[in-house]
Parts: C-alpha cells; structure tokens; sequence
C-alpha cells in the first residue's frame, strides 16, 4: 500500500447544485479515494472512503513457473 507514515498529494473535485453536491477525492497514482453525494431536499446520502490500497507487481516482478 501506500503506507500511513508518506504524504500524498490529494485533490478535491466538487460538484454543487441546488438539489444536491457530490465531492471526489481523487489521488495521483491510485485513482479516486472517496466520494460523497448528498441530496439537499431528502435524506439520501452516499459517503465512500478507500481504505487500502496495494500497488501491483510489475512484469518484471513477477517470476514465471514452469
């Protein structure tokens, strides 16, 4: 994974509305790291959060068995 003790840099992408707002967060690398959607007018909401992530091997990695 990334690892508690590293800084990433995160970016917030926000989307407001008069019936609702969505809000994306989104790291470099890993993809997008949470998301939330709330409704102004009733009671829906949707709240997302990566909680881990591990980086795949790379080809040259990975050892072939015969």
């Amino acid at each position: 994974g990334l690892g508690h003790e590293k800084e990433v840099e995160k970016y917030t992408l926000t989307f407001q509305s008069v019936p609702d707002h969505q809000i994306i967060g989104f790291i470099p690398g890993v993809g997008i790291s949470s998301f939330t959607y709330v409704h102004h007018g009733t009671i829906s909401e949707a709240h997302l959060k990566l909680v881990e992530f591990n980086q795949p091997l790379k080809s040259s990695d990975v050892k072939k068995v015969d």
